[in-house]
């Protein structure tokens, strides 16, 4: 049987990625629950409410409902990866005339 842990050693190294991998996702989580817990947002004239968004903005993560325009664009981004839909995108908006003519709206 040779030396140097051949298989056994490849297999122990996968399962100490994959242990690092979720002791990564766990201490993730509990940021957020952290974050969620301690953070409470005050949405229109309803009490204050703590919601997904909120926590994961204060953590830096992309949210469900962007609300900044920076934040939509991403999303666009992130929905449009394929060429073909990215393509048909940029068609329809360019056909709004203040998307073409490039005035704000």
């Amino acid at each position: 049987m040779p030396r140097g842990g051949g298989h056994h050693a490849h297999e122990h190294e996968g399962r100490e990625r994959s242990c690092a991998r979720y002791e990564e996702i766990i201490a993730e989580d509990r940021k957020l629950i952290e974050v969620d817990t301690n953070i409470q947002f005050k949405i229109g004239d309803h009490a204050p409410r703590r919601t997904q968004d909120a926590a994961r903005r204060q953590v830096g993560w992309r949210v469900d409902n962007p609300q900044t325009s920076q934040g939509k664009v991403e999303a666009i981004h992130d929905l449009a990866v394929d060429d073909q839909v990215a393509a048909r995108v940029a068609t329809h908006f360019l056909r709004r005339p203040s998307v073409a003519s490039g005035r704000r709206g």
